[in-house]
């Protein structure tokens, strides 16, 4: 006996709908990058965020912090919170949300790996960062990012949001 699925009508609308957005927020965790993920998802409709850190503070034995010894294990777990940002973004993505990842994407092939994970999507970078900062992480996202995605000079999100085709790294 051969068994018939059936789908309903309205799950075939949104099926075909490509998904919104999934946005890439990256910078030194501070002010500046909060306050950027904050008015975007002022204005975005339909929104998700999504809080790397917050991910990365879920390992609750055996956390080894990003550039901590021993480095394997650091790199492990960064790519593991990088990967579940991704599982979750393309969940919302799928379900019409817009999904804002906040973390700091330091280097290209951290990017890259963002890229591969979401591949297909409409992927969008915005690297907030203070001009004035000269910490570390923040010399290496200048040098590893520049000329990707959009560097804004303020938290305006309706400024980030009409260059949203700048933006785009899919």
């Amino acid at each position: 006996m051969t068994e018939t699925h059936h789908v309903a009508a309205s799950a075939i609308g949104r099926l075909s709908m490509m998904p919104p957005a999934i946005w890439i927020v990256s910078g030194v965790p501070g002010e500046r990058r909060r306050a950027v993920v904050t008015g975007l998802l002022g204005e975005l409709q339909q929104a998700a965020h999504i809080d790397g850190d917050a991910l990365g503070e879920a390992i609750a034995g055996g956390r080894v912090l990003p550039g901590e010894e021993p480095q394997a294990e650091s790199e492990r777990q960064v790519e593991l919170s990088m990967r579940n940002q991704c599982l979750l973004a393309r969940s919302y993505a799928e379900a019409g949300f817009a999904a804002v990842i906040e973390y700091a994407v330091v280097t290209r092939s951290q990017l890259d790996a963002y890229r591969h994970y979401l591949a297909g999507g409409q992927l969008r970078l915005v690297v907030a960062l203070d001009a004035d900062d000269e910490s570390a992480p923040a010399a290496l996202m200048r040098e590893e990012l520049a000329g990707l995605g959009v560097w804004p000079d303020g938290d305006d999100a309706g400024a980030i949001l009409e260059g949203e085709r700048a933006a785009s790294i899919s």
